[in-house]
Formats: C-alpha cells, sequence, structure tokens
C-alpha cells in the first residue's frame, strides 16, 4: 500500500495527493511481444511502463499463463513520465524477477515518493540493462532508494546510465541501487555510469551502490553531489557507501559535504583494460577492452556508448 509523509513531501510536489501511473494510467496491454526472451513484450510508451509496474506489484498473470513479473521486456523508445507519480516496479512480495533491456532508450523525468524501496524499480531479482534514467526525483522517507532498483538480489544490471537526478533516503542511498543482497547468487553491477546525481541520505550512501553485497565491475561516477549525517560519514562513498563483496575496475569523483573526493577501486591487473590520459575524459578513465573499435594499436579510436562521446586513447 502507498502512503505518504505529507510534510515531507509538498516540499517537492504541490500536489501531495496525486494519483500515480500505477493508478489509472496503465494500459491492459503492451506494444507486441509474447514476454519470451526470444521475443520480449514492447515497451514504447509511458502507460506500457505503467503496465509492467501494475502488473508486477499486483501478480497479474497474461492470458498465456505468465505472469507478468516474470516475463522479458524490450524499450523501443523514450519515455517521458513526468505526468504522474511513478509506482516503481516490484514489491518485497512480488519483485520483478525477469528481464528488461531499455534499449538505451531515456526514461525522462522519474517523480518518485514513498516510505520505502524508492527508484525505477522498487524489488529486482533478474536481469537489467541498458537502460538510461535522465532528470527526476527519487524519494524514500525512510530506507532504500536507488536510481534504476532500491533493492537488487538477483543476476545482474548491466550498462545503465542514471544522470541528473536527485536521490533521497535515510540510509542506503545509491545512484544505481540503494542496497544488494546476495541471497542464492552474488549480483552483479557492470558497465554503469552515474553522471551529475545528488545523493541525500542519513547513512549508508554511495554513488553507484549504497549497501553492497553484490560484486560491482567496471561503473563510475561523475560529478556527484553528496549530502550526508556528519556523524555518519563512514559509510558514505563516491562508489560504494558500505561493501562486503568484490569492487573492480570502478572511479569517481564529486564532493562529499562540499569536499572534492576521487577513488579508484581495484589493484593493477584490474585496470589493463583502461587508460588513462589528462586531455581525455577530463582525464578521468577510458576503458578500451569494453568501447574499443577495431584491433588494438597504439593509438586507438574508442566510443563510449554510454556517454554517445569518442576518444582517442593512447596506450
Amino acid at each position: 500500500a502507498r502512503t505518504w509523509n505529507k510534510a515531507a513531501n509538498t516540499t517537492l510536489y504541490a500536489h501531495w495527493q496525486e494519483k500515480t501511473w500505477t493508478d489509472d494510467y496503465y494500459t491492459s496491454s503492451y506494444g507486441g511481444g509474447d514476454g519470451t526472451q526470444s521475443n520480449p513484450y514492447i515497451i514504447s510508451i509511458a502507460a506500457h511502463l505503467a503496465r509492467l509496474a501494475y502488473a508486477t506489484n499486483n501478480n497479474i498473470q497474461t492470458t498465456s499463463g505468465r505472469y507478468d513479473k516474470n516475463a522479458y521486456y524490450k524499450q523501443t523508445a523514450d519515455i517521458d513520465i513526468s505526468a504522474h507519480l511513478w509506482q516503481p516496479i516490484g514489491t518485497t512480495s512480488n519483485y520483478f524477477q525477469g528481464g528488461y533491456d531499455g534499449g538505451l532508450y531515456k526514461i525522462k523525468q522519474i517523480r518518485v515518493s514513498c516510505d520505502m524501496y524508492a527508484g525505477l524499480f522498487g524489488s529486482a531479482y533478474g536481469t537489467i540493462e541498458n537502460i538510461y534514467l535522465y532528470m527526476g526525483t527519487i524519494h524514500a522517507d525512510e530506507l532504500y532508494a536507488g536510481g534504476i532498483s532500491a533493492s537488487f538480489s538477483g543476476r545482474s544490471i548491466k550498462n545503465c546510465i542514471v544522470e541528473s537526478v536527485d536521490i533521497v533516503a535515510s540510509s542506503s542511498a545509491g545512484g544505481i541501487v540503494g542496497i544488494i543482497s546476495g541471497l542464492m547468487t552474488t549480483p552483479i553491477v557492470e558497465n554503469c555510469e552515474v553522471n551529475n546525481c545528488r545523493i541525500t541520505a542519513n547513512s549508508t550512501s554511495g554513488g553507484i551502490v549504497g549497501h553492497n553485497s553484490g560484486q560491482i565491475n567496471n561503473c563510475f561516477a561523475k560529478s556527484l553531489v553528496m549530502n550526508v549525517n556528519t556523524s555518519n560519514t563512514d559509510n558514505t562513498g563516491i562508489i560504494i557507501g558500505k561493501n562486503s563483496r568484490v569492487v573492480t575496475a570502478c572511479y569517481g569523483n564529486g564532493t562529499i559535504n562540499g569536499t572534492e573526493t576521487k577513488v579508484m577501486y581495484g589493484d593493477a591487473s584490474a585496470w589493463t583494460n583502461w587508460s588513462l590520459v589528462p586531455n581525455i575524459n577530463g582525464g578521468l578513465p577510458v576503458q578500451k577492452g569494453l568501447y574499443h573499435i577495431g584491433g588494438f594499436t597504439d593509438s586507438q579510436e574508442v566510443y563510449n556508448h554510454l556517454t554517445g562521446q569518442g576518444y582517442t586513447v593512447v596506450s
């Protein structure tokens, strides 16, 4: 059930009682496909995405006998969801466990305001990739807020971007995921970017993941602004807030309570596919192995498909 803290939320939204997408604004079907991995449901408009949230959260079973929360999805266009508040996809009782491929199309202007589990996805156990979340506000009055998912305990989140989003939670706030819990498997967050975001929390917050029990590979956070309770900065980091697993080849820069901070994770072997050149990418690393075009040479052209920028990297 959705509950509201009016005192906190009226500062964010003038009409704190407005309906969410899942109240009235979802379609009865998707834009095509049958939900299988080879023929995923097509999501091309906001009402399709709202259908996914509604069907997942209410454990809806399709006519084919498949539950929407277990199906596969493919986004095929930019989607603006600013018209209504967003209800995250997946709850603690009906979590998303299918596959979602965003195709690196944008999901624009998200607005989430709830007590807990705030994000594009609320609670997810599955495969999420190629999502580009662009601009908006994600606000949890209490625990767990993340750009892509508030809580994740599934297989992987890969190749996702969160840009210009404000993320707020009392605890466990992260640019990509608020909290990762490895139950029967080790979740992987890989090749993800957080850019120009603001994260506010009382404790346990990170530019990529707030509280990590998964594996974080090849991720970066740029131009991050973190505002945290000064008595709890031990669990605050530009990449990870609190960590109990492996973090490799990740980097980030930003400010924590106004103090500029730059970090890089991983030993020398983790950085063999990355290059640091002062006049490229603001002196931040560029991953050669992921973005290279053609064979490796002393001077190679690379294209960063996450940021849409090209560089010449000298190895």
